[in-house]
């Protein structure tokens, strides 16, 4: 099995595979796989060549994911940008990422001042398509992320590979299968796109994608579209309580929610309340799934402040206070060189003798 659109647009093609809740509009294999198709055609059109890379601002839109795939088919990279970097942080992230293409979505044109050419996702859907002959083989890289803090010029690079070895870690630490996955994180995080959202379309669910978070239309749309797994950050199922209706919220649908990393004991508590315990789901830029403690586990309240355990196929040991990995899962490295052996996460953490690894940053 391989992270291919168009074998799922075959088997899957009116089955939904997002739900895009700022247009309300449904889009099945087959539309996203057509959408793929018009996007691989008009990059070709504007001269990108496999082994080019692409770089992306914008916040979640039905496009992204359009042009993840389109980017596979074409043999590049794509390079997600955060919009909510300072104007001068994108401009040097765009610098050291040298981009044949920058796409963005029209709303994100004040972000791009600094960054000398830009194409829209508007403009892109006037070029006059082109052939082109499907990669070979799948991009290495093919999708790259940069280091959340504005400081941080790092950019992680994953292939192929490692993009599908981490839908299947997800599938399996989920228990995805026709799911309705409702991903409060970015597109343009690894945990965004890499977690929840391609592990949903991996295994034939559906992703319910909102443009930007916010608490009470996120809370509405849970509901609405009946949505089995919820991921998010701490800070997400924070805003998320505070929601007007989050006291009388139905979550029938909700099998598993996830947090990205332990909520503190007084926020765990309000979704114990609504009798849904918030399972961990832990990773790293590098090593977006790493550590997993699922919530239906009978300790997941006297363990609340723990990441559980290592997940499939991500190998984890703590070397002078601090976590490393290695495994499938992880990237292939960055911009500036491959990963080789065991790979620092720069996090502070401890093993109990249960076998859960606690962080202590």
């Amino acid at each position: 099995m391989t992270l291919s659109l168009s074998r799922r647009a075959v088997l899957w093609g009116e089955r939904t595979a997002v739900i895009e809740t700022s247009e309300g509009r449904r889009y099945s294999y087959a539309d996203l796989g057509a959408l793929a198709e018009r996007f691989a055609r008009k990059l070709a059109g504007r001269g990108v060549e496999p082994g080019d890379r692409i770089a992306l601002l914008s916040r979640n839109r039905i496009e992204t994911l359009a042009l993840v795939f389109a980017t596979r088919r074409l043999g590049c990279a794509l390079a997600s940008v955060s919009p909510y970097r300072s104007k001068s942080g994108i401009s040097g992230l765009v610098d050291r990422l040298d981009p044949r293409l920058v796409l963005h979505e029209d709303a994100q044109s004040d972000r791009l001042r600094k960054v000398r050419e830009t194409t829209t996702l508007g403009e892109l859907s006037e070029v006059d398509p082109a052939e082109y002959e499907p990669a070979d083989s799948p991009p290495d890289p093919w999708l790259l992320f940069h280091a959340p803090a504005e400081e941080d010029a790092t950019v992680y690079a994953f292939s192929s590979r490692a993009v599908e070895r981490n839908c299947i870690a997800g599938t399996t630490a989920w228990g995805l299968g026709r799911s309705r996955v409702a991903n409060l994180a970015s597109l343009f995080r690894t945990d965004g796109l890499l977690v929840g959202t391609l592990p949903a379309l991996y295994a034939g669910g559906t992703v319910v994608l909102h443009r930007a978070f916010r608490p009470d239309p996120a809370l509405s749309l849970i509901e609405r579209h009946d949505a089995t797994h919820v991921y998010g950050t701490p800070l997400e199922f924070d805003r998320l309580t505070e929601a007007e209706g989050f006291s009388m919220a139905n979550f029938a649908s909700v099998e598993a929610f996830y947090s990205s990393a332990p909520l503190p004991a007084e926020l765990h508590d309000a979704y114990l309340l609504q009798d849904r315990p918030v399972g961990r789901l832990f990773g790293t830029p590098a090593v977006p799934h790493l550590l997993t403690f699922p919530p239906e586990r009978d300790d997941a309240v006297e363990k609340g402040g723990s990441v559980g355990r290592p997940v499939l196929d991500c190998e984890v040991r703590i070397a002078d206070g601090q976590l490393e990995a290695r495994g499938p899962v992880i990237a292939e490295g960055t911009l500036d060189g491959a990963f080789e052996g065991w790979v620092g996460t720069g996090v502070r953490a401890r093993r109990d003798d249960d076998g859960d690894y606690w962080i202590e940053d």
